[in-house]
């Protein structure tokens, strides 16, 4: 959920969201320049919804992120993503080393090309790399729900934290 507060309601509008089925919606933040646009995703699961799906969902998703892109926009993308990007130079850090079709989208089209950061991945992270552990199984667990930041915007970032014990609730 993107929560705003009463001071910036004036500033604060929706500026888009998915469509066919595609749970995300884009809160564009007017009060900085550039703005800031905050992406809430949750994807689908993977594994229900085949590979025909999910690169037609990455598709729509990403033509949205190009567009706030073509306008010089930041970008703060996060949500349950229910994908799987693995560990490596473009994964999570500690992460399994499991590699989805959907995480690999994501690895190819948002960290490779140096667009978008990680927030996992820097030192001002804490908590994780996990988001989820199984109560019962503590050896069960995932790394799904993400975040993102565009390159511009990650030098303003202050603070990660990665709640899996659910202190915040």
């Amino acid at each position: 959920a993107t929560l705003v507060a009463n001071h910036l309601r004036q500033n604060t509008v929706k500026a888009g969201e998915g469509s066919e089925g595609d749970e995300y919606l884009i809160t564009r933040l007017n009060h900085v320049r550039p703005a800031l646009n905050i992406v809430n995703i949750y994807g689908e699961n993977e594994s229900r919804a085949g590979p025909t799906k999910v690169l037609e969902s990455w598709l729509r998703l990403k033509r949205d992120l190009d567009e706030i892109n073509g306008r010089g926009e930041m970008t703060l993308c996060m949500g349950d993503m229910n994908r799987a990007i693995g560990a490596g130079e473009y994964g999570v850090k500690g992460n399994k080393e499991q590699i989805s079709a959907g995480g690999e989208l994501i690895r190819e089209h948002m960290l490779k090309t140096g667009e978008f950061v990680l927030l996992y991945n820097l030192s001002l992270t804490e908590g994780g790399p996990y988001t989820w552990v199984q109560p019962g199984k503590e050896g069960v667990k995932s790394c799904l729900d993400l975040a993102l930041a565009s390159a511009n915007l990650a030098p303003f970032v202050r603070q990660v934290v990665i709640d899996k014990d659910r202190k915040f609730t």
